[in-house]
């Protein structure tokens, strides 16, 4: 499977709003997959649904790529040998903690296991 089809694409950008979702930029730049397609790509469409994809400015996707252990712990990254649908795991912005849904970021109470 290649790249993001255009209607989940347009979901997701939509539901940015024309802003980073991790800081608020009003610069985004990168869609960004929480969980990695992988060398090669993958046949899970499960990967481009909307909650593994978030729009991150430049310098965000930048700090995520840099530091993936943060990033984990954030959310912003899910790896492979996570059992979770990224749709379970919450991502931290802003000092709250939101699950990314289709057409929201949804406040969530979460306790993180760090």
């Amino acid at each position: 499977m290649s790249g993001v089809p255009y209607k989940t694409l347009r979901l997701v950008l939509d539901r940015a709003a024309d802003q980073c979702e991790r800081c608020g930029s009003l610069n985004p730049a990168d869609v960004h997959h929480r969980r990695a397609r992988g060398m090669g790509g993958t046949r899970d469409p499960e990967i481009h649904s909307p909650a593994n994809l978030v729009v991150l400015c430049r310098d965000c996707h930048t700090f995520v790529e840099h530091n993936r252990a943060e990033a984990t712990e954030q959310g912003w990254l899910v790896p492979r040998r996570d059992p979770r649908h990224p749709r379970d795991v919450p991502v931290f912005a802003d000092g709250v903690w939101y699950l990314v849904t289709p057409f929201q970021l949804q406040v969530q109470d979460y306790n993180p296991p760090f």
